[in-house]
C-alpha cells in the first residue's frame, strides 16, 4: 500500500469502525470521527472501510437480521390488533366509534 499511513493505522481504523459503527447514524459520520482522530482525510478512511466492508449502501448482515426481526415483530403486533378489531374488542359497535 503506497500511503502515508501504515498497515497498523489502517487496521486500527477498521477495528475502531467495527467497534463503534453502531454509535453513529451513518457510516460517513463514523468515518469522520475516525479520520479526525487520525488526522487523516475522511475520504481516506471511507475508502479503507469501503474496501473492507463493501459499499456503504449494502447493509451489514447483522443489521439486516435485526431489521427483519423488528419487521416480523411489527407484523405480529399488527395481526393481533387486526384480530382484536375484527373480533369487536376494544371498539364501540356504533358508527364512527361514538358511544
Amino acid at each position: 500500500m503506497s500511503s502515508r499511513y501504515g498497515e497498523e493505522t489502517r487496521a486500527w481504523a477498521e477495528k475502531t469502525f467495527a467497534d463503534t459503527r453502531h454509535l453513529y447514524n451513518s457510516r460517513l459520520e463514523c468515518c469522520q470521527v475516525i479520520a479526525k482522530t487520525l488526522g487523516a482525510h475522511v475520504n481516506t478512511v471511507s475508502r479503507w472501510i469501503g474496501e473492507t466492508y463493501g459499499p456503504a449502501r449494502q447493509a451489514p448482515p447483522e443489521e439486516v437480521t435485526a431489521k427483519m426481526r423488528a419487521m416480523e415483530e411489527e407484523v405480529m403486533r399488527l395481526r393481533r390488533q387486526n384480530h382484536d378489531l375484527s373480533a369487536g374488542r376494544g371498539f364501540s359497535t356504533s358508527p364512527l366509534g361514538l358511544a
